[in-house]
């Protein structure tokens, strides 16, 4: 919950306080076990960083603190989580499943009804304790599943619980969907249940496309962004610069089928003829020739 993951710069015969040296590592360090200090003057906003190692608070220099953040919290100085208004809907759907679990297992209500006697011929209170436990030991258990054969008049009737009457299923796909509103990505990316019965073929591929773009893509931006002003300043080269390669990811892939519509709109709009098409460059073809 915290949005912020944190890298040390471990240099080469340093301690963590110390500036000096060479970046020889990066280490990951969860947010739970480091902490942003500052000045109670507000003099700066953030003075150095504390690690946490066997119980014990250690000291770290922030320049040897490498944190991507997604905004930021003046309050704790750690990012902003955007899901952490979901809390409502992470309890409320906790609660939903554990109460799924209990109806699952005991339907909430007895699962039959047994009456004893009629009319006059009523049983005494302590007749129909001794009665339930003789039941519920027979009808529990590794006797489950055996017949019950008690003297006496009986009467049994089972009740009818439908749990679609409940709404679970409408309770539990409000939370994905305010998930998906507050991260700005699609239930069907995600694989939610909410998204199920919209989701095609075709149309997962586009949202797939859509999200990893309009999401990852500026997530991927962001780091690089940081990287380049807190770390590549450390080897000494200015003209360096962060990038991620998509060359192998689908999602990045021009789409070929909407590139040769293009094409075929701007031929018949006259804008392309068939001669620069065929003068156009064009990837040589690679040549085997026998050995």
């Amino acid at each position: 919950m915290a949005a912020t993951a944190y890298v040390l710069k471990i240099r080469t015969g340093a301690n963590l306080m110390s500036t000096t040296g060479a970046v020889k590592e990066l280490w990951w360090e969860p947010h739970w076990t480091i902490r942003p200090r500052w000045p109670v003057s507000g003099a700066e906003f953030i003075s150095y960083y504390e690690l946490k190692r066997n119980g014990v608070w250690y000291p770290i220099a922030k320049e040897n603190v490498l944190p991507i953040r997604e905004g930021i919290d003046m309050e704790t100085r750690m990012g902003q989580n955007r899901t952490s208004c979901l809390m409502r809907e992470f309890y409320t759907d906790q609660q939903a499943s554990g109460l799924m679990a209990q109806m699952l297992r005991s339907g909430m209500v007895p699962p039959v009804v047994v009456g004893l006697g009629e009319g006059s011929n009523l049983p005494s209170p302590e007749q129909i304790k001794e009665f339930k436990q003789v039941l519920v030991r027979q009808i529990t258990g590794d006797t489950a599943m055996q017949p019950l054969v008690v003297s006496g008049n009986v009467k049994t009737q089972k009740l009818g619980l439908n749990l679609a009457e409940f709404g679970f299923k409408e309770v539990r796909q409000v939370p994905e969907e305010r998930f998906c509103a507050a991260m700005g990505i699609s239930a069907i990316s995600l694989h939610f249940g909410s998204a199920a019965e919209q989701s095609t073929y075709s149309n997962v591929e586009q949202y797939l496309k859509q999200d990893y773009r309009a999401y990852v893509v500026p997530l991927h931006k962001r780091i690089a962004k940081q990287l380049e002003r807190d770390l590549l300043p450390e080897f000494g080269e200015d003209n360096r610069v962060v990038r991620w390669d998509y060359s192998e990811t689908p999602e990045m892939q021009p789409d070929k089928v909407v590139e040769s519509e293009i094409a075929a709109r701007m031929l018949l709009a006259g804008a392309w003829t068939r001669a620069a098409g065929a003068a156009a460059p064009r990837r040589p073809r690679r040549r085997h020739h026998p050995p």
